[in-house]
Order: structure tokens, then sequence, then C-alpha cells
């Protein structure tokens, strides 16, 4: 259940895609990707109150799907102001689907826009860290810049916490087979 600010409860929204993505990331299609995040965020595929319509060719932070259900009334946009994401009621969410895929809503559909930063922020409180939300599009050409993305995204702290895949050591790290602080060596 939502509660609005007026104090007026209403159903949880259900989720759905819109347009298709052939373009795989991580053996998974654009479809799997969003099932599995609507299962995370709690969102049903089916319901009575609104609806969460995501177009499939977009690479979504997590978390801005979770924002985007809770907010009735508004649309998710790209750096260019093209909607790609949509919470609507349920009769509005044929317009709307027509309109994602279009790349524009209807008149009085979702009169809220929002970026991916002004809809969510750039603090990931499960990773306790700041970093602007993943929202990208998804083709055949940046497939591997946003698998690097979502990876690096992952992990906690700066860029240089991540998995060392330059080959260099480590501040404060030894060589394999050093003796390290505090231990004693073996007989």
């Amino acid at each position: 259940m939502l509660t609005s600010a007026l104090g007026e409860t209403a159903a949880a929204p259900s989720a759905r895609t819109v347009g298709s993505c052939d373009v795989k990331v991580w053996s998974a299609t654009s479809h799997e990707r969003l099932a599995r995040t609507f299962r995370r965020v709690g969102l049903p595929e089916t319901g009575d109150g609104g609806v969460v319509l995501v177009h499939e060719g977009w690479i979504y932070d997590e978390s801005l799907i979770g924002q985007l259900a809770k907010r009735p009334g508004a649309a998710l946009v790209d750096a260019a102001g093209r909607p790609v994401a949509v919470h609507v009621p349920a009769a509005q969410a044929e317009a709307a689907a027509k309109g994602l895929e279009a790349g524009e809503l209807p008149e009085g559909v979702a009169e809220e826009r929002l970026s991916a930063e002004a809809l969510q922020g750039s603090y990931n409180s499960a990773l306790r860290k700041r970093e602007p939300p993943v929202l990208e599009r998804l083709t055949p050409q940046n497939v591997r810049q946003v698998e690097a993305r979502l990876f690096q995204g992952s992990y906690k702290g700066s860029p240089t916490s991540s998995p060392n895949t330059s080959g260099r050591r480590r501040r404060g790290s030894s060589p394999a087979g050093a003796r390290r602080r505090g231990s004693r060596p073996t007989r």
C-alpha cells in the first residue's frame, strides 16, 4: 500500500515492460533483467493500483525503479528529456505505453518529469556511497561499457576499491610470499 501526501492509501502498483531490446547484458535479456528487478523491489506483474511502465531498451539502477514506484504521476526521463519509464494510473497505462515506445508521453500523462539524479539522488544506501544512478540506453555498441559500469558500481567505496585489474600492487599490500606484519615465519 502507498500513502499519498494527503494521507490517502492506494494499492501498490504493478510493473510491466514496453518496447523491446535484443541486446543482452551478461547473457540476460532486458525482459529477464527487468522482471528480476521488479521482483526485488516488490512490484507484481498484475495489480489493482497504478502501473509502472519501463522501456526495455534502457539499463536502470534498481533504486530508480523502486523510487518511481513510490511516485504516482512521475516519469523518468533521460538526459535529453525523453521519457524512459513512467508510473501512471491503470486507466492511462495503454496510452503511456504507446508514448514510451514513441519517445513522448501524451498530454496529461505523468506531468512530473524527473531525471535519474532528481528521482533517486546520488547516494546508494545499500553500498553507502555516492554515485550517480545508472540510466543508459542499451545498444550493441555500448554493451561492454554498460557491463563495466554496472560491475564497477557494485563495489563499495571509490573506484580504486574495486578489484585490481591494473597488475599493480595496492598501497599497503605485500608481494606474494612476503612475510606479513605480526606473522611468524613457518618452520
